[in-house]
């Protein structure tokens, strides 16, 4: 398998998002900056890209085990120059990744996914967030199913409002 990068048009950074988020959501995530990876980060479910025309800047959110921050900002790229699709060479339907290329100076951002089913990765963030509910409401027993629904509910919700 090689790999080819796609450049996208500024005019279709929106609808490109638009498609990358909803393709990739729960995909277990990989963020370097050049060469350095963001590690507490590593594996994280994807939820999304934003990118704001106005402000000129595109924020990356990942998915966090906490109720009360279910979704996380964990990098901003301020004055993007360009995305770049990262797909299979030989089947260039599949998407590896994006690149974001930054203003003059700032590190190159890759983002790039861990070869795990998306439904593996989201019912292991569930069962961290229900682990976390559990832990917050004092460690009481016998509520697991309620901490489990609870857990469902806060990350369905923070999806919905982040699409």
């Amino acid at each position: 398998m090689g790999v080819k990068k796609e450049r996208i048009l500024k005019r279709d950074w929106e609808s490109f998002l638009e498609d990358f988020n909803r393709d990739n959501r729960f995909k277990a995530t990989v963020i370097k900056l050049k060469d350095e990876m963001l590690e507490e980060n590593w594996g994280r479910p994807f939820i999304g890209i934003n990118y704001d025309p106005n402000e000129r800047v595109a924020k990356i959110y990942l998915g966090m085990p906490q109720p009360d921050e279910p979704i996380k900002m964990v990098y901003e790229v301020k004055v993007p120059r360009a995305f770049w699709q990262i797909v299979d060479s030989d089947d260039t339907t599949k998407i590896l990744g994006i690149q974001i290329q930054p203003k003059p100076g700032d590190p190159m951002v890759y983002i790039t996914f861990e070869d795990i089913d998306p439904e593996e990765v989201k019912t292991k963030w569930l069962q961290e967030m229900a682990y976390a509910i559990y832990l917050k409401r004092g460690m009481e027993h016998g509520r697991d199913q309620e901490d489990w629904f609870n857990a469902e509910s806060i990350v369905e919700e923070a999806v919905g409002n982040f699409s």
